[in-house]
């Protein structure tokens, strides 16, 4: 390998690093984009009706839950995971959407 192409594989074998890094302290901390990054295809074809707040639209993608993509599907699956390991499954969702 040349001195250049050394250099050039340093370089992306520390950003690809630090990446993974993020994303595995990301994962950890539990942490869930909100469902309007995930689920915005699936809001718009099946919710759009839905005025938001209270948690509607995020009970309408529920009952959706079959017809949504799997990226959605998976992100309403995770929350309500989340939410029951918190103790919180019985209690109201937030009021911000």
């Amino acid at each position: 390998m040349s001195e250049n192409s050394n250099s050039i594989f340093m370089r992306t074998s520390s950003i690809l690093f630090s990446t993974m890094t993020l994303m595995s302290s990301v994962a950890v901390a539990g942490y869930l984009p909100p469902p309007q990054v995930v689920c915005a295809e699936d809001r718009q074809k099946y919710c759009s009706k839905v005025e938001p707040g209270y948690a509607r639209v995020e009970a309408c993608l529920r009952a959706n839950i079959n017809k949504v993509l799997p990226a959605c599907k998976t992100y309403l699956e995770n929350k309500a995971a989340a939410r029951k390991a918190a103790g919180k499954e019985n209690e109201p969702e937030p009021a911000a959407e």
